[in-house]
């Protein structure tokens, strides 16, 4: 019944025997959110025949000093049918049978490969003007490239005493001048020079790692293809340019398994991975739940059944945001000039608009500094139990006014904002954070002017929604994640019922059964969120399944 073949050559089984694995969906179903790989393992006995002695390196003989054999690829069929390939390993050998394990789980391939092991693109230049002209031309037309330069707000990128020839760029990466329209450029006084990675491509090299061909249903579009991963590495070291921008140095210090399941998580999306044509497509949950495919089972459905509800509670929904904040000590205002100009000491504001702002201001013998980091809105979550509020810094504008007596200098930018108040150091781990490029758009701190404005909102800087923009990366809001992503699921597994059945399936059920596709019994439709498969010899191909299903109910 089963077949498992092993560097193209077929082992000897036992045809009277059956084997059994359980499953579990990819669509992250249960209580847990990280729960989203569809892994599974099996324990099979095959007899200790001179034929399987021979694939497997002699696991029997007492006096082979080499280790039972681990982790060799093979491909697992039942009655001729292809279910599935994985990985074999000897566990135990007796003196009549040798047992093994195959376990089933894409995600092991990638094992302990961090971001910067992956095969990441690589750009040679000459000169550090060839290196500023690279940079704008990747502001300017981003969808040729697989990275792209723009400002973004953190002051704690550069450490050190701030001098006069740098404090200007010492909170910037990739500062922009305004008159020039191109990236500012100097030995002394730029610092920050980061490109950032193309989400899609990322996730693509990841996927092409693991040996299949990406198909991305969900970055389908010039805006979603225009998300990038955050990176606070420098080609400048000291005063010292690289002349070359190798991506894989320009990237977070995570695993690419970790960036995969966040992503997958994070924009509530589902991996359909098929073996046979080696493709791995990725696909917004919501379109699954649009699916009129169905497999209908309503025939195949025993008897008995049990019934329970899930009680599920989405508290950590708020997760899919980047940092917390207390906002607290925040001082609303209705308007910009209800701030006072010159405060005594550092405050907080929240300006009550459209688009809110977060003020702060701060007061020196010598500089007067004001800040202008613009938000959406506070979005409230619930953390361990407590209402706390959670912030995304955006767009962001920012103003530096210094008076030293023999004169007055101005210097805008605005930027988004990587997620934490008080800056990341340059080289520091940040985690994964995402931003959205909106490409070149008129400046508010200098209408005349354009400027290359990444933000994760749909809005510019003058407070308007960005024209043909339809998605947001901040949770709330029409256009944001939950409204977009999450609200039909979260509705889903909110209201769900847990239903467990018994079935007797067709193995070519079995072996065409994919989890995103909804399930009929009756006048019910169910996701699959488990399935304990016990295949058994068996003349007319009937599978035994106990099936654990979830209640399809749509807003």
């Amino acid at each position: 019944m089963v077949g498992i073949r092993v560097y193209n050559q077929w082992l000897d089984t036992d045809q009277g025997s059956g084997f059994s694995y359980t499953q579990s969906s990819p669509l992250f179903i249960g209580g847990e959110m990280d729960k989203i790989t569809a892994a599974f393992s099996s324990d099979i006995k095959l007899p200790l025949t001179q034929r399987n002695k021979t694939i497997l390196d002699y696991p029997d003989e007492l006096d082979n000093h080499n280790r039972l054999m681990v982790d060799m690829s093979c491909e697992l069929y039942v009655n001729g049918f292809f279910l599935n390939e994985g990985e074999l390993t000897v566990t135990n050998v007796s003196s009549d049978t040798i047992t093994v394990k195959i376990v089933i789980n894409p995600y092991k391939l990638l094992r302990d490969i961090q971001l910067e092991g992956l095969d990441l693109d690589s750009y040679d230049f000459d000169t550090v003007e060839d290196i500023v002209a690279h940079a704008l031309a990747t502001a300017t037309t981003p969808m040729s490239y697989n990275h792209a330069f723009f400002p973004v707000y953190n002051p704690g990128f550069i450490e050190g005493t701030v001098v006069t020839d740098d404090y200007l760029f010492k909170y910037f990466q990739n500062p922009w001048d305004y008159l020039a329209q191109t990236f500012a450029e100097g030995e002394t006084s730029i610092k920050g020079v980061t490109p950032f990675i193309r989400l899609d491509y990322l996730i693509g090299k990841i996927i092409t790692r693991l040996g299949f061909v990406v198909d991305n249903q969900f970055q389908i579009t010039d805006e979603l293809k225009q998300i990038y991963l955050y990176n606070n590495k420098s080609l400048v070291k000291g005063s010292t340019w690289g002349t070359t921008v190798n991506l894989k140095h320009h990237v977070p210090d995570v695993l690419a398994t970790h960036l995969l399941k966040w992503y997958t998580k994070r924009f509530c999306l589902v991996n359909e991975i098929d073996f046979t044509t080696r493709t791995w497509t990725i696909r917004k949950i919501n379109d699954i739940m649009d699916r009129a495919e169905t497999d209908d089972w309503t025939d195949k459905a025993m008897e008995d059944y049990s019934l329970e509800s899930d009680n599920y509670t989405p508290s950590r929904v708020g997760d899919m945001q980047d940092s917390y904040r207390d906002v607290s000590t925040y001082v609303e205002v209705d308007s910009y000039e209800d701030i006072e100009t010159t405060p005594s000491d550092s405050k907080i504001y929240w300006v009550k608009s459209r688009g809110a702002y977060y003020y702060k201001l701060m007061s020196t013998p010598f500089l007067i500094i004001t800040e202008y980091v613009r938000e959406l809105r506070k979005v409230r979550v619930e953390v361990n139990g407590n209402d706390e509020f959670q912030s995304e810094m955006t767009a962001l504008q920012s103003k530096w006014i210094e008076l030293l007596g023999a004169g007055l200098f101005d210097q805008f930018q605005e930027a988004t904002w990587p997620g934490y108040v008080d800056g990341l150091t340059q080289g520091e781990n940040p985690g994964l954070r995402v931003m959205m490029y909106r490409g070149l758009m008129p400046s508010r701190m200098m209408p005349s002017y354009d400027y290359p404005l990444a933000t994760n909102n749909n809005y510019d800087t003058f407070e308007e929604q960005i024209a043909g923009a339809e998605w947001s990366l901040t949770w709330d809001g029409e256009k944001g994640i939950y409204e977009k992503l999450w609200k039909n699921w979260l509705f889903f597994l909110t209201n769900r019922k847990i239903v467990k059945r018994r079935l007797l399936l067709n193995l070519s059920d079995i072996v065409n059964f994919r989890w995103e596709k909804k399930v009929r019994i009756g006048n019910m439709l169910y996701f699959c969120n488990e399935m304990k498969v016990n295949f058994t010899a068996s003349p007319d191909n009937k599978v035994e399944v106990e099936a654990e299903l979830s209640t399809l109910i749509l807003t």
